[in-house]
C-alpha cells in the first residue's frame, strides 16, 4: 500500500468544503474491478438497495449500502486498495 501525504492546499480544501479530489488513488485494474462490481450490483442488488427512476423515465439512481458485506470486490476495495491509507493520510509538511 502507498503511504499518502496530502499537500496543505488539498487538506485545506477538504477542511473548508468537506470534500476534495485526490487523483490517481485507484489504478486501472482497481477501476475495472470496481466497474464490474457496480454492474453486478445494479443487475442483482444486495439487501440494502434503494433506487429511484423518475416518472418520465429519464435518469435513474441506484444506491446500495454495506456492499463489502456480500461482495468480494467491494470488500477488497475497502480493505486492500489504497483507500484505507488515504483515509488515514496526514497532511504533508508545509514547505
Amino acid at each position: 500500500m502507498t503511504r499518502w501525504n496530502i499537500d496543505p492546499a488539498t487538506r485545506a480544501q477538504f477542511e473548508e468544503d468537506g470534500a476534495t479530489v485526490v487523483r490517481g488513488v485507484l489504478n486501472e485494474a482497481w477501476l475495472e474491478r470496481l466497474a464490474g462490481a457496480i454492474d453486478r450490483d445494479i443487475e442483482s442488488p444486495g439487501p440494502y438497495y434503494h433506487g429511484y427512476t423518475p416518472d418520465d423515465g429519464r435518469g435513474r439512481f441506484d444506491g446500495n449500502l454495506r456492499l463489502w458485506e456480500h461482495d468480494d470486490d467491494f470488500r477488497a476495495l475497502c480493505l486492500d486498495s489504497d483507500l484505507p491509507a488515504l483515509a488515514q493520510a496526514k497532511p504533508a509538511a508545509a514547505a
